[in-house]
């Protein structure tokens, strides 16, 4: 199995740069950025760089898709472990079955080496089950060593009641995405405070359009530019 992926390239440079969220037990991802920063975009990057490595035998995919438009592509794909959740109340049923998979595995009563990656695009499921929402979180992060499960959470409200204290305490990767042209420059305050609510501190200054700042949990962080 290989869960080797770029997440973008360097600021001066074509060169890809790469994580392993497999090996580096990178389980629990969050990022956000203004409507047309890319955060789309990274979520098919993902799933198609880990469908390029991998066959349905080693890894599987749920996606949970309230925008309605994101991930139709994928509906018919032998990778496919559910069909596409559209509606929150769906997401609290296959959420619960999430965790008691952690559980089984992290126990030792399931021994199943397919990992499960689990993408998470907008924040209904927040305000529909916002408890349910961190202890999943909680769960797969904390087992993480054993559960071979991954989960990828986006949105484009980066405020408190959508990425919680408890939330980022139990990411393991979390990402700024600036949107591209010139009119991102209007919003510098804007950014500023959603970055600080992110990654815990002001931007020291205003990035490039297409900057994405991932933070990793050790505090150390990674500046590059959006699109492989």
């Amino acid at each position: 199995m290989n869960l080797k992926i770029s997440i973008g390239k360097a600021l001066n440079s074509e060169k890809e740069i790469s994580l392993d969220i497999g090996k580096d037990n990178i389980n629990t991802i969050v990022f956000s950025g203004p409507t047309g920063s890319g955060k789309s975009t990274f979520h098919h990057s993902i799933t198609k760089q880990i469908i390029k490595n991998n066959t349905p035998r080693e890894v599987g995919f749920v996606f949970m898709d309230f925008k309605r438009i994101e991930f139709g592509e994928y509906k018919d794909s032998e990778y496919l472990l559910r069909p596409i959740i559209y509606k929150p109340e769906e997401a609290v049923v296959v959420l619960k079955d999430l965790i008691y998979e952690s559980e089984q595995r992290f126990k030792g009563i399931k021994n199943s080496k397919k990992a499960i990656v689990v993408h998470i695009e907008e924040c209904d499921i927040v305000y529909y089950a916002p408890d349910l929402l961190v202890e999943v979180w909680k769960i797969i992060d904390e087992q993480s060593k054993r559960n071979n499960m991954y989960m990828l959470f986006s949105s484009s409200r980066p405020s408190a009641d959508v990425f919680t204290p408890e939330l980022l305490n139990h990411s393991n990767l979390k990402g700024w995405f600036i949107p591209g042209s010139d009119w991102y420059k209007y919003y510098d305050g804007e950014i500023n405070a959603y970055a600080s609510q992110l990654l815990g501190h002001l931007l020291k200054t205003l990035p490039k359009p297409w900057t994405r700042i991932f933070q990793l949990k050790s505090g150390k962080e990674i500046v590059c530019r959006g699109f492989v």
